[in-house]
């Protein structure tokens, strides 16, 4: 990950780092981002995809009427700016 894409991720976030600090966190997040990618190299095939009908419980507390998610398909449809089964965010990194 290049300084470049870490200070502009960090203007997302509205953080402000010094450029010691783009230093230290791009390494930082190059390692964990590494693992991740490592992560891809398990196989999977055997496992089961996570399908649960259990609903999502709404918090008591906020007064609203919200409507209740069922499962992940029912908040992509819900969701604004949804593609398909996916949601479309805007790139970050280029």
């Amino acid at each position: 990950m290049s300084r470049l894409d870490l200070a502009k991720i960090a203007r997302l976030a509205h953080l402000e780092l010094t450029a010691q600090e783009l230093a230290e966190f791009a390494g930082q997040l190059e390692s964990v981002l590494g693992h991740v990618r490592s992560l891809e190299a398990v196989d999977t095939s055997s496992v089961n995809r996570l399908a649960s009908g259990a609903a999502t419980p709404l918090r008591e507390d906020d007064g609203s009427e919200a409507t209740q998610v069922q499962t992940s398909t029912d908040l992509v449809t819900l969701s604004q700016g949804n593609v398909g089964h996916s949601f479309e965010v805007p790139q970050v990194v280029g």
